[in-house]
């Protein structure tokens, strides 16, 4: 069904707009259209200017979630899904308006990020300290002060480490050399810690025989008076002093940040994103600035326009011409009158609401025309059904779709339910109960078995005679709803002259009556009657175009007659051609009504149920997993098929707009 919309109008002075937009809009659903282009022309009217007032309480309620990340840890995707529900739920319990959140970001900011920063600057300063620490540990036995040793004038030292399992040979080899002095250290797995020293004119060629004996340099902290323990002891004390300060602003700042405390934030947060994204809306309303010679004085106006369900706007009239006295709303609930194209919202209940997916899968109805989803989710359902007809596989299909849309609001899932009612009650007509066709007595026929004479045809199986005759009266029920949709849209000529209006309504019917009375035998009644109409027909469907240029006073032939003749002759040829094809597409039905069967038969034939003994039920049970799987999904698909080729192509267009509600809703904010 679609909803009826109003046509909104609002202004009011400038200063207002934000708190009529807080106080009313934000609580209703309303398509905002672009109100500088809707007063195009308009001498004064021109787009509204504003800067964001929530941009950068935004980024400082994003610098406490980063800091919530840092000081509690990251969760991952379940959890955060599962928390995040959590948080949506006890923010309709308990709503948070716009100043309680704007202070509660401020708040938390100036007491968990300014702490933050000051935890960042001690880390910083901690990491340089160890630096320095560690840099002097393995040198602890060096009993000499370090910034002496860096300023010995004719003796330079170089402090480094040997490689443990190179140490043997690296003693024996400096015990010889006469030029310098090794000093060891600290020992570790690793290495062995050492300084060497030698004189100054020295220094290169120790350094190159020290290298070869892989003695690696190392840089020392050299800001620092006193032994390498001296320095150490220094460094741990101010370290722990850090760590200290570190460790009270942290609990500081987790007390801040306690969990009730990051709930409100995560509520205070997505209420200034609504907030944020509802402060667009001057992007499209417009500014009326007033003329100062009207009244003397310069008063600017603001203007919004959109799109209301007509009740919901008529109450939001009554609420802004109560409370509101210097504001103006005005409702139009005749917009088509008025020339204008709303937007459509589609609104289906029950066991129909899930099928809104395929006609918005194909493409909206505009807002003068048929909503098709009650029709799409009756034929889906009864065609899947006559195509997949099994009591066992429907129930199957009926309980697990409806438990998963109960649990997940899948519309997939409630579309496969009703479609497993509808194969349920075929399975009961068939006689078929998990592929076994002896379980339970068929109420109408055997598919594969079930045959029918027909005049012409021959012996046919009944389930194809059946299907064509159903798409056959489907296509003309499709006819007259296509005829009713025009006359509802005003639109005559294709209500009369068009392949799905009158015109081919009395043309196909008339050929449909033809064929079912000669296929089963009957005599033709009144067959001057019939050729009447068939003539009839055919000449509205070839004088398409004249006669609607006569209806309309205009010249009945734009091109010449041969050309028109030619046109003509194609357009008729190519009308009955898809008649015929439409018809014909039907034929799937029953083919897969007894494919269905079939399939069925080489699961029970594979599982040794056909010979009469006791077969696998593992078999049965995967054969049974298996077709219900793949030739569910493959009916799933040919259905729509049909149901876009053939159903929709008599009547629907689909080329509405999609009612988009511009406001974040916060009830009771």
């Amino acid at each position: 069904m679609i909803e009826k919309m109003a046509y909104v109008n609002i202004t009011g002075p400038r200063e207002r707009m934000e708190d009529i937009t807080d106080r009313y809009l934000c609580d209703v659903d309303i398509h905002l259209e672009n109100a500088v282009l809707r007063l195009e022309g308009q001498r004064f009217a021109v787009p509204m200017t504003a800067q964001d007032p929530y941009r950068e309480l935004l980024g400082r309620s994003e610098s406490i979630s980063e800091s919530v990340e840092d000081f509690f840890g990251k969760k991952d995707k379940k959890a955060q899904k599962k928390e995040e529900k959590r948080l949506q739920k006890k923010a309709k319990e308990n709503p948070m308006d716009r100043d309680e959140a704007i202070a509660l970001v401020q708040d938390a900011y100036a007491k968990a990020c300014e702490d933050k920063e000051a935890v960042s600057v001690f880390k910083d300063q901690l990491a340089e300290l160890e630096a320095d620490r560690d840099s002097l540990a393995p040198f602890i036995g060096l009993a000499y002060p370090v910034e002496k040793l860096m300023k010995f004038k004719y003796v330079a030292c170089r402090f480094g480490r040997v490689p443990k399992a190179a140490w043997n040979d690296f003693s024996r080899m400096i015990a010889d050399d006469r030029s310098t002095v090794f000093s060891k250290c600290q020992t570790d797995d690793k290495y062995v810690w050492g300084v060497f020293f030698v004189p100054e004119n020295e220094d290169a060629r120790a350094d190159s025989f020290y290298a070869a004996l892989r003695f690696e340099r190392v840089d020392v902290c050299d800001k620092y008076c006193g032994t390498p323990k001296e320095i150490c002891d220094e460094l741990n004390e101010k370290i722990s002093k850090l760590k200290a300060d570190i460790d009270k602003y942290t609990a500081d700042i987790k007390s801040v940040l306690n969990e009730d405390m990051r709930d409100r934030l995560w509520i205070a947060d997505n209420t200034l994103k609504a907030l944020s994204h509802n402060f667009e809306s001057y992007k499209l309303a417009a500014c009326i600035e007033d003329d100062e010679d009207f009244d003397g004085v310069d008063t600017p106006f603001f203007f919004m326009c959109g799109w209301m369900r007509v009740r919901e706007a008529n109450e939001l009239k009554k609420k802004l011409e109560s409370n509101e006295k210097d504001i103006i709303c005005i409702v139009n609930d005749k917009p088509l009158e008025a020339g204008l194209e709303p937007p459509v919202s589609i609104k289906n209940r029950g066991i129909f609401k899930p099928y809104e997916m395929y006609t918005k899968m194909y493409g909206l109805p505009n807002y003068n025309e048929f909503d098709p989803t009650v029709l799409v989710a009756i034929l889906y359902s009864f065609i899947f059904g006559a195509m997949f007809g099994d009591l066992g596989h429907g129930l199957c299909l009926l309980i697990g779709g409806a438990v998963i849309y109960f649990v997940k609001r899948s519309p997939l899932a409630g579309i496969i339910s009703f479609a497993g009612f509808f194969s349920s009650i075929f399975g009961l007509l068939y006689g078929s109960f998990f592929g076994f066709e002896d379980i339970i007595p068929a109420l109408w026929l055997k598919p594969r078995s079930a045959m029918i004479n027909l005049n012409f045809i021959g012996r046919l199986n009944t389930v194809f005679a059946v299907a064509v005759l159903f798409g056959m009266l489907l296509m003309l029920v499709l006819m007259i709803i296509n005829v009713l949709n025009h006359i509802k849209q005003k639109n005559f000529k294709e209500s009369i002259f068009s392949s799905n209006g009158i015109a081919g309504f009395l043309f196909y019917g008339t050929v449909v009556l033809v064929a079912v009375l000669y296929v089963t035998g009957k005599a033709l009644p009144a067959t001057i009657i019939i050729v009447v109409l068939i003539v009839i027909s055919v000449l509205m469907l070839a004088l398409n175009e004249p006669l609607t240029n006569i209806l309309n006073k205009r010249k009945a032939l734009e091109t010449g007659v041969g050309m028109y003749c030619v046109e003509t002759f194609f357009d008729l040829f190519e009308t009955v051609l898809t008649y015929f094809s439409n018809t014909l597409s039907f034929l799937r039905v029953g083919a897969f009504a007894i494919s269905h069967a079939a399939m069925m038969e080489v699961v029970l034939s594979l599982g040794g149920y056909t010979e009469g003994g006791n077969g696998s039920i593992v078999v049965l049970i995967i054969g049974n997993i298996f077709v219900m799987g793949f030739e569910g999904l493959i009916v799933g698909i040919q259905v729509l098929r049909l149901q876009y080729y053939e159903v929709f192509s008599k009547f629907y267009k689909g080329d509405g707009r999609e009612f988009k509600p511009f406001f974040i809703k916060r009830r009771n904010s």
